[in-house]
This record gives C-alpha cells, sequence and structure tokens, in this order.
C-alpha cells in the first residue's frame, strides 16, 4: 500500500509542475495573460478528464501494476519533450497565428495550440493513474471509499507541494526547462519503483533524463530581433535584456528590458549620446510643474530599470528631488543594474507591489508616477481600480500632482475613456496627452488646476485635453476591471483595422 501512496503523492506534484511550468514555457511566446493561464488550466483539466476516462477502463481491464508503472514512465518521457522543443514549437506557432491574425487571437490560438501539443499527452498519462491505484489498492477490500479518499488526499497533498515548490524554489533557481526535468525524473523514479524486473532499464532512462539538467540554456531571441545579452527567469517572469538599432537615430543603439513576450518595452538604458524619448522624457519633466524650487518627494510605481528615475536627475541636476522606487521584481532591478548605466545619484528601489506599499506607508510625494505594466502592454487589475487611484490621491501632497502612463492605439479607446473616468474618480483635475506616433498616453491627475504647458519638456510634442466627467462610463473597481481582456480586444482591434 505504501508504494501506492508514494505513487498518489508524486503523480499529484508532477501534475501540478508540469502545470506551472507550462505557464511559464510559452510566457516568452505569448506572455502569462489571464487568456494564457485560461488555455493552460483548460487544457489541463481537459487532458486529466481524458485520463481518467481512459485510466478506468484500461485498470478495468489490465488490472496489472507494471502497465501502471508503463504509463507513469512513459508519461515522465514525454515530459521531456516541452523541456526541449518548446522554443521550436511555440516560435513556430506564434509566427503562423500571427501571419493570418492578430493580437489577441494569435496569444489566444497559438498559446492554445502550443500547450495542446507540448503538454496534453503526458498529462493525459498521468491522470490515468488515479482510477488505476484505486482499482489496485482497493482490490479484495470493501472499504472502496476509505482506500480512494486516502489517495486522493495524498494526491491533494502532492500537488501542493508541486505547486508551491516550483513557484518559490525551482522556476527561479533552476529554470522553466530544468524544472519540467525535475518533474520528469520524479516520475520515471516512480515508475521504476512499480516494475521491479525492470530497474536496469529504468536506471538508465533516469540517468539520462538526469543528465539533461545540465544541458546549458541559451537565452531566448526577442520576437522583434535585436541581440539578448542577458535573460533571466524570476519568480514572475522572463526577463531579457536585448541590444538593437535605436529607431530614432541612426549609428546609434539603445538597451532595453523585455518581459516574457515583449510586445512592450519596460525600460531603455539611459546612455550618453542615447536618451530614451517619448512618454520616459514626458515623465521625468514633472518637476517644471512646480514652480517655487522646493525640494521635491517623488514615488515611481512599477520602476523598472529605473529610466524615469534617471532622466529625473539628469533633467534637474540642481534641484533637491528624493526619488523612492517600487518595482515587485527584485530580479529586474539585479538584471538592470548589472547592465544599465546607474542614474548620478543612486535612489531606493522597494520590492513590493505598488499597491501594497501604499497601504502599509504614511508617507506623502509631491509627485507619483504610475508605469507598473505586466506583459501585453497591460496594467495589473488591482492598479486601475476606483479603489486604488483613491490611495494614491491619500499619498499625495496638497499640491501635489500624479502622472500615469496607460497604453492605448486610439484617442477615442473605450478602454481609455474608463480608465480616465476611474482616475477622473479620485481627483477633480484630469488631463490627457498623447505622445507622438506612440500608443502611450499620460494622464496628470491633481486636487489643483495643472497648466501642462508650464512645462516645455513636458508640453513637447504633447496636446493635453482637460478630461470631463462623464457619468454614463463605469468606472474600474476593485469588484470589476476586466483590464486585460479589454486591453487584448483593442490590440486585436488596432491591428486588423486598416
Amino acid at each position: 500500500m505504501f508504494r501506492y501512496r508514494l505513487t498518489a503523492f508524486a503523480v499529484g506534484a508532477a501534475i501540478m509542475m508540469a502545470e506551472m511550468a507550462a505557464a511559464r514555457a510559452i510566457a516568452p511566446h505569448f506572455g502569462a495573460s489571464i487568456i494564457v493561464w485560461t488555455n493552460v488550466i483548460g487544457i489541463v483539466m481537459l487532458a486529466l478528464a481524458l485520463g481518467y476516462w481512459a485510466g478506468g477502463r484500461i485498470a478495468a481491464a489490465h488490472p496489472h501494476v507494471r502497465v501502471l508503472g508503463g504509463i507513469i514512465i512513459g508519461a515522465g518521457i514525454l515530459l521531456l519533450v516541452p523541456a526541449f522543443a518548446t522554443r521550436a514549437i511555440a516560435g513556430s506557432l506564434v509566427l503562423d497565428a500571427l501571419s493570418f491574425s492578430g493580437g489577441f487571437t494569435a496569444l489566444a490560438l497559438g498559446s492554445f495550440l502550443s500547450v495542446t501539443l507540448l503538454f496534453a499527452v503526458p498529462i493525459a498519462l498521468l491522470g490515468t493513474v488515479a482510477p488505476f491505484l484505486i482499482q489496485l489498492a482497493a482490490s479484495g477490500q470493501d472499504a472502496v471509499g476509505r482506500v480512494a479518499g486516502s489517495l486522493y488526499a495524498l494526491s491533494t497533498v502532492g500537488s501542493l507541494v508541486g505547486t508551491f515548490l516550483p513557484a518559490l524554489v525551482l522556476l527561479p533557481t533552476i529554470g522553466t526547462r530544468r524544472t519540467i526535468i525535475v518533474a520528469s525524473v520524479v516520475l520515471i523514479l516512480v515508475g521504476a519503483m512499480l516494475l521491479p524486473h525492470a530497474r536496469r532499464g529504468t536506471s538508465v532512462a533516469v540517468l539520462l533524463a538526469a543528465a539533461l539538467l545540465g544541458v546549458p540554456d541559451a537565452p531566448l531571441p526577442w520576437f522583434f530581433g535585436g541581440e539578448v545579452i542577458a535573460a533571466t527567469e524570476s519568480r514572475y517572469q522572463y526577463l531579457r535584456i536585448v541590444d538593437r538599432p535605436s529607431p530614432r537615430e541612426a549609428g546609434t543603439r539603445e538597451r532595453m528590458l523585455i518581459f516574457n513576450e515583449g510586445f512592450g518595452v519596460q525600460s531603455i538604458a539611459v546612455e550618453e549620446g542615447s536618451i530614451p524619448r517619448g512618454y520616459f522624457t514626458a515623465l521625468a519633466a514633472m518637476p517644471s510643474l512646480f514652480s517655487d524650487g522646493r525640494a521635491l518627494r517623488v514615488l515611481i510605481l512599477g520602476n523598472a530599470g529605473g529610466t524615469i528615475g534617471h532622466l529625473l536627475e539628469l533633467s534637474f541636476p540642481d534641484r533637491e528631488i528624493a526619488i523612492t522606487g517600487v518595482e515587485i521584481d527584485p530580479a529586474v532591478t539585479t538584471l538592470t543594474r548589472a547592465h544599465f548605466p546607474p542614474p548620478p545619484v543612486a535612489y531606493p528601489v522597494v520590492h513590493a507591489d505598488s499597491r501594497v506599499f501604499l497601504q502599509t506607508t504614511d508617507a506623502q510625494y509631491d509627485i507619483i508616477v504610475g508605469d507598473a505594466y505586466t506583459d501585453q502592454l497591460t496594467i495589473p487589475a488591482h492598479l486601475v481600480s476606483e479603489e486604488f487611484f483613491a490611495l494614491v490621491a491619500r499619498h499625495l501632497a496638497e499640491d501635489g500632482i500624479a502622472a500615469f502612463n496607460i497604453n492605448a492605439p486610439r484617442d477615442d479607446s473605450r478602454l481609455l475613456a474608463s480608465l480616465t473616468q476611474t482616475i477622473r474618480s479620485a481627483f477633480p483635475h484630469v488631463m490627457i496627452g498623447s505622445t507622438p506616433r506612440s500608443w502611450n498616453r499620460i494622464v496628470l491627475a491633481s486636487n489643483r488646476v495643472i497648466d501642462a504647458r508650464a512645462s516645455d519638456a513636458l508640453a513637447s510634442g504633447i496636446h493635453f485635453a482637460v478630461v470631463e466627467r462623464d457619468p454614463f462610463r463605469r468606472p474600474f473597481t476593485d469588484d470589476w476591471a476586466p483590464i486585460e481582456l479589454a486591453t487584448d480586444i483593442e490590440v486585436l482591434g488596432a491591428m486588423l483595422r486598416p
């Protein structure tokens, strides 16, 4: 009975390790939005359902432990396929999907097909294990319910281990591919335990699978080209530092921080002779809206690689500005500090969620910049609600100004209108401006009237307009903020629109 219990525990852990790794394996190609996660969870559940059905039939017809052992070993071997084939399959599918669709459709269809091709078969094989174990463990016993309950409980505990172990230990330390290999090795070992007469063959399989842990990783190329000079996996995402020729200044190059699939650029290095333009420069001009020359306290929510903070210090070298950055991912700070030039004066970066940080501090700021993005041009849902903007307002000085970077393909974007009305619910004065040849919109919010034209650097090439209250536009709340779906729909519409 012990080996059946151990099998239930190990297979439960392996299933969740594979599911967690599946989402991370395709993130560099399709991102990690709720659409991608829906595909991962849905396909895993469907594969398990098919496995449960097939396992019950196979166990009834062939109730032999050697059959179960062979199934588990087979699942372990097949799990090695996504460990090495994800780049080729997912990379090809994203190109195919984009060739006849765009944005939302490409991500939804491409991620669905990738997970199905790479993970559905081994997961389905693992689904056969539960009914097989019940058939074998309860054979000749009356207490089938007790046996089933015990095995399902152990399987669930294994699933918990398989959830927390990758997220907290394996993925950020050994990476996605090696996490999948670890799950494969565990399965082959468990299968070998059930096949004592085939130990030599299974031992060779285990050694070969374990040897694959030593195969070095190569950084994934960025979808839009350039040279990837560094890459790492963190607890939150796949990170890359990419060098490419600057699209703005011939003969120069720019260094960028890219998250996951890289449809958006999170930071650009501030280097001599190559100063980032667009919304970075505009947000860094915020101190010029304070004409009294006083010392300023600045909070940057979504510090990323520190582009805005660096530009702030370069733009106002003679002004006393105390900057605090908030960045949820410590790996982002570590990677960019290693590959981006440092700002003139190092400023503290707090590694925390932006909203959690605001909830745990009493500090007041003259300027609060909101530039917290995840992949696919999407702001996290809890950072676009009425409750969040009310929290920002409470931490803003009486005459302070908040500035938010919002992506939208058109000025008449419904998503943009919902976001600006949500901000308007917390601030009496709101203005919006579009940066040239960009989807970036800058929204200024304050308790006082804002004169954006007072800053040449801020208003250069940007026309700001006052945002009036629209009582018919539903604002986002903590209970209702479909930001990911709305963003994907607008991106798709922009790509399909002539």
